[in-house]
């Protein structure tokens, strides 16, 4: 990280080892870009490398990311903050291209399609991280099944 976006941040190689190693400095950018502070932009930055070190040890490419990779690595290597930060990058490089978006499952339900409706309307007109969604999706479907049965 050469760049004075990262506040000074300064890594030694092994926070730029592994698959993920090409997207740490996009990521610590985005980071800065959207007013972290330094330490918890350090602290995320070591979940990805940690995160990283875990896929390499696995021989997991980064295009095999998806949530259920992060849930796997979450419930293995459990710290706080993992999961969200984890979310975030999946986020950021999907928004990148060098993740693929999941296709989206065909649902028979009338309730779930109104849930997906309303999850696709909040990340892509509200634009809010996977992170926020995985928090609040419960709750809609929960509000719906209440409401409606």
């Amino acid at each position: 990280m050469t760049d004075d976006l990262v506040s000074g941040l300064s890594f030694g190689q092994r926070w730029h080892s592994g698959p993920l190693a090409p997207h740490v400095d996009v990521f610590a950018r985005r980071l800065s870009e959207l007013g972290y502070a330094r330490s918890t932009r350090r602290e995320k930055l070591r979940v990805v490398a940690d995160f990283g070190r875990w896929l390499e040890r696995r021989g997991l490419v980064v295009a095999a990311l998806d949530e259920r990779l992060v849930a796997e690595y979450h419930r293995r290597c459990r710290r706080r903050g993992d999961s969200t930060t984890l979310g975030d990058l999946v986020e950021e490089l999907r928004s990148a291209g060098v993740v693929p978006r999941p296709m989206p499952a065909t649902v028979e339900c009338p309730r779930e399609r109104v849930v997906l409706e309303f999850a696709r309307y909040l990340a892509e007109e509200r634009v809010l991280s996977q992170a926020s969604l995985n928090n609040t999706l419960p709750f809609v479907r929960s509000l719906l099944a209440h409401r409606f049965g």
